[in-house]
Formats: C-alpha cells, structure tokens, sequence
C-alpha cells in the first residue's frame, strides 16, 4: 500500500482496565500507518480510564456515556469518529505494528463494507490453539460459525466479523438497539456484521490482521467463561433475535435445526443424545428454559425485528 486512500478513525470503548488500555493505545501508536483520529469512549463516572487518556503519547478525542453498555459506546464512539473508515479494537487488545495497514488495503475495493481479523487469545500465559479454515460464516440453518481466533488461509468473504478486531466504511454501519444483557450485550458485532452483508456489502476476513488478545474481567453479569445463567439465555436470546430479525426466511429453519440438532449452547435432541453418551450433565429444566428463550426470540423478531441505529453525519 503505497498512497492512503481513506481517513481512519479508531474506536476504542473502555471500563476500568487501565493496564489494558494503556497496552491497547501504545500498541495503535506503533502502527506503520497511523490512524487519523483516535476514540476512546468511558463511562461518565470511570475516572482510571480518564487517568490513562490523559498520561497516553497519543492524541485522542475523549468520549463519555452516561448509559452502561458496549452498545452505548459504540454509538458513541461511531458518532464521534469523524472519518470514513470507522476500525473497532477492544481495550485488551494490543494490534501488530501491521494492523492498520492490512485493513487499508482491504478497503481499496469499493464493494467492501467490513474488514476484520484474528484475535490471537491468550489466558493464563497460553495461546489458545488450533487452526480453522470455516470463519465467520451463518450456514444455511442459521448456525453462526465463529472460529476468529484461530483462522488461517488467504483472505476470504464471511457473513461475520469479530468485534475485537473489526472495521466498517462509516456510511454501512448500524448499530443494534435492542439487544439483551447487562454490559457485553453478547453478539452486537454478529448483529452489525449481518445488518452490513444483508445490505449487500462484502465483509472480508484475513487472518494477517492481528491483534493480541487478553481477554479482560468484564464488570457486568457476563462474566466470560462463568456467565450467569440470565445472561446466558440473554445470548442465546440475542443471536437468535439477530439472525431471524435480519433474515426472516430463516426462521422456521433455524427453529427446526436448533429442536432437532442442536449444539452445545442450544442442544436440540441429538445433541442431547450426545450429551448423555458424554455424560454431560444438563437439566431438563434449563434446556426447556433454553428452548423457550428461542421461540421468544424468533416471536419477538416476527412481531418488532430488530432495529439499527445509523450514524448522522458527524458535522451536524
């Protein structure tokens, strides 16, 4: 990439990780190309993310909420941001030198809306491992494929972008409003990616697009890997509400593959099968809980589909 073709803003929402965030911004300071404009968004009252704002090397519009929420800051930040490409990275996410760069690159097609890529995860002083080629994609039953952290190969076009390490041309994005949670509001950036590919633009994976992800304590009732179960019915709640929102001819379909299959966030009766011969133990009580929280989702998205909140321009 030799001519910058696109002004950049980066986008960075943040909650009481000082440590993080101060690793986040000296990672997108040492960026081969540097953003345009930088964006953290903090809650009105989060007076250590304020601290570190102000001690950074880099210049940065500080942007503050009232209302709890990644959604909330999101918003924010996006209406804030004052250029055409809008690039997302959490705060405990520290992106290579090349980061930047490789995402430009990507944008120099015009039918590109989205452009993402790996988030190498490490817990514990460890790398979570693996390789997989099937990233970001929403099958034919409505199943969301994942795997970010561990893709490999060229890049490619997908259905879904991981919002870690994610960016939007600036006129596509929407903003989900709606969702379930208290805080993460799991599965906004599943919702933005589809509201973008379902308006006919393209999302493009590549697994060269690297950040160094440490997953963060999140200060909410989501507590990562031991949420509770409210919101863990909230996910499953808000993937399905996304998915049958976004595209209505799925829904019958998606209610059939997830009675019948299933998997392991939604068992269906095979998997509970599976679960059996494993010698998982689940409750019938919470798999009827799980099962009723799909059918209201996919009643909920017949009736009143999810909405989108899209950026003004940032002038007005």
């Amino acid at each position: 990439m030799t001519e910058r073709s696109h002004t950049v803003t980066v986008v960075v929402p943040s909650y009481r990780r000082p440590e993080q965030l101060a690793a986040c911004l000296r990672g997108i300071a040492n960026q081969d190309w540097l953003p345009d404009e930088v964006v953290v968004v903090r809650r009105v009252d989060d007076m250590t993310t304020a601290t570190v704002i102000e001690s950074t090397s880099l210049t940065v519009k500080e942007v503050t909420v009232e209302m709890a929420g990644q959604v909330a800051a999101l918003r924010a930040g996006v209406q804030a941001a004052g250029a055409d490409i809008v690039v997302f990275v959490d705060d405990d996410a520290i992106p290579h030198s090349d980061w930047l760069a490789r995402i430009l690159a990507a944008f120099q097609d015009r039918s590109v809306g989205g452009v993402g890529g790996r988030d190498v995860v490490h817990q514990n002083g460890r790398i979570e491992i693996g390789e997989a080629s099937d990233v970001g994609r929403l099958t034919w039953w409505g199943k969301v494929v994942g795997n970010h952290h561990i893709g490999v190969g060229p890049p490619r076009r997908v259905d879904v972008l991981k919002g870690c390490n994610c960016a939007y041309r600036r006129e596509v994005i929407g903003i989900p409003l709606g969702l379930r949670g208290n805080g993460a509001e799991v599965a906004n950036d599943m919702a933005m990616s589809l509201f973008v590919r379902s308006h006919g633009s393209d999302l493009i994976y590549d697994p060269d697009i690297v950040v160094d992800h440490y997953p963060g304590v999140r200060l909410d009732e989501d507590i990562r890997n031991q949420p509770s179960e409210r919101a863990a019915l909230d996910a499953v709640y808000n993937v399905t509400y996304a998915v049958c929102s976004i595209y209505p001819s799925i829904r019958l379909r998606y209610r059939l593959f997830h009675f019948i299959v299933g998997h392991r966030t939604i068992p269906g009766a095979l998997r509970i099968l599976i679960g059996v011969w494993e010698q998982e133990r689940r409750s019938f009580e919470r798999i009827v809980l799980i099962h009723r929280t799909v059918g209201e989702a996919i009643r909920d998205a017949h009736r009143q589909p999810l909405r989108f909140w899209v950026p003004s321009n940032p002038s007005q």
